[in-house]
């Protein structure tokens, strides 16, 4: 557990791409979505601020679930604390 790119903090649910077998993890604790590629070590975080919550645009709070359409072109994430 914890707030590096390699970790995870409460991980809520997880989306697994058939086209590049990506991973994009819904890290609840962190306030953010990580993208981690097949075979990396770490993620890459790219919605939210790592452990910043708040109403920004660009900002998570109690983010739970992961949902990205068939083409995958459109992400739409669950953000509980938002709303």
């Amino acid at each position: 557990a914890g707030s590096g790119a390699h970790q995870l903090n409460n991980p809520y649910d997880l989306y697994v791409s058939e086209r590049s077998r990506t991973m994009y993890i819904v890290d609840y604790g962190n306030h953010r979505i990580q993208r981690w590629d097949f075979g990396a070590s770490s993620g890459v975080t790219i919605v939210g601020t790592t452990g910043i919550t708040g109403t920004a645009l660009t900002l998570l709070s109690g983010p739970s679930a992961i949902i990205i359409n068939s083409n995958e072109t459109s992400m739409y994430i669950s953000d509980m604390m938002n709303n």
